[in-house]
């Protein structure tokens, strides 16, 4: 028994030494290249933290290929965007923020409707990313993707799809978007839409936007989307002024000042491009009585007929800021702005206040007058970029008072 007891121990030592000598005898495994996993997000953080944008671009490269994820995707895409740590390469930045879209990274559609805009895709792929965008809830994808399809740019001219997007951008709490789908369906005469462009303007009253309380005292008065209530369109012209908007405040004292009988709206009309019998104007912007798309072009038709007049007044082409009052048929008063030599500046004058109309009220543009080409060069200058296209009605900015 004592003899098998010491065999017993015997072996066990034996074991223990054999262990010990296998342990002694291994290497350690070799360490590996670069980084791995959560450690080249470390790297790459402390890189862009330290402004050592060229270290941060291997470490993203790593996570995004090998592990999908579609932040750190974008994040380098933003470096190839921007040329941060290492050259520019849109064409890189797109391909790299189409894959963290389609891997779920919100704000990497956004990034890729916009670098689209810039060259890298054009209007049929800024749209897709657009919706993609609207799809995961960001305001900004909606209004593009609304834009988009308002002005036919990437698809055929889709108003119901604008309006449809416009109130997604507004549930998504995009003010101006609100105010955007309201003005088209506030030209619809179905009772259902009209209630609906109430609606939205509402919501942009409600977003502190002047433009949405002013429509909503003007549905009041109306009785548009709902029934006449001259003390609610006071109330909401008057939170229109409190956000600065004049016609708020003109139309608010206006109603105080007729006791509870009918009076007749002041309001704002603006339109980004506009032309008329060959005459092109820029931002015109008119106080009248009428109000819309028509009321403006029925103003610029009545000045395009002193067009050949007015092109006789400048040695070269352009773009003239003016402004001109109007009541009784004829031009009451009219001034030219900026840097127009004073003896064009009168003669534009002299020819403004010949200009029949048949409207009450007050207007001010950007007119290009004498030669085409000299005047979208003056424009380019006046305005900081390239005016030499087409001037032509816009339908994205008619925020007219329809």
């Amino acid at each position: 028994m004592l003899y098998r007891s010491r065999v017993l121990r015997a072996c066990a030592l034996f074991a223990l030494v054999a262990v010990g000598c296998h342990k002694s005898e291994s290497t350690a495994p070799p360490p590996q290249e670069g980084c791995d996993g959560a450690r080249c997000v470390e790297d790459a953080e402390a890189a862009i933290w330290e402004g050592k944008e060229d270290e941060a671009r291997e470490p993203l490269t790593k996570v995004c290929e090998e592990q999908k994820d579609p932040f750190q995707c974008f994040r380098l895409g933003q470096l190839y965007h921007k040329g941060l740590g290492g050259p520019a390469d849109p064409a890189k930045a797109a391909e790299l923020y189409a894959m963290a879209c389609d891997m779920g990274d919100e704000e990497a559609c956004e990034a890729r409707f916009e670098i689209a805009r810039e060259g890298q895709g054009g209007d049929k792929v800024e749209l897709e990313f657009s919706k993609k965008a609207c799809e995961a809830r960001r305001p900004r994808g909606c209004t593009n993707a609304a834009d988009l399809m308002l002005t036919g740019r990437g698809v055929k001219a889709d108003r119901n799809g604008a309006i449809e997007h416009y109130e997604k951008a507004c549930g998504l709490g995009e003010a101006e978007a609100c105010n955007s789908a309201g003005d088209l369906l506030y030209e619809a005469k179905d009772p259902y839409d009209q209630a609906r462009a109430l609606a939205s303007y509402i919501s942009g009253c409600v977003g502190n936007t002047g433009y949405g309380c002013l429509r909503v005292g003007v549905a009041f008065v109306e009785g548009i989307g709902t029934k006449p209530d001259l003390d609610k369109a006071a109330m909401n012209f008057r939170k229109a002024c409190d956000f600065y908007n004049e016609d708020g405040c003109r139309n608010a004292k206006a109603l105080e000042a007729a006791h509870g009988k009918p009076f007749t709206l002041e309001l704002t009309s603006t339109v980004a491009t506009i032309e008329a019998e060959g005459l092109k104007a820029r931002d015109l912007s008119c106080q009248m009585d009428e109000q819309g798309a028509k009321a403006l072009q029925a103003v610029l038709t009545d000045v395009a007929v002193t067009k050949g007049s007015l092109d006789n007044c400048v040695e070269e082409g352009r773009a003239v800021k003016i402004s001109w009052s109007f009541a009784k048929g004829k031009v009451r008063e009219a001034k030219v702005t900026g840097k127009t030599p004073k003896k064009e500046a009168a003669c534009l004058i002299g020819v403004l206040k010949r200009v029949s109309l048949d409207e009450t009220g007050s207007c001010n543009a950007i007119l290009l007058v004498g030669d085409p080409e000299g005047a979208a060069k003056s424009l380019a200058a006046l305005t900081g970029g390239d005016q030499s296209g087409e001037v032509r009605l816009s339908t994205k900015k008619q925020r007219a008072n329809n």
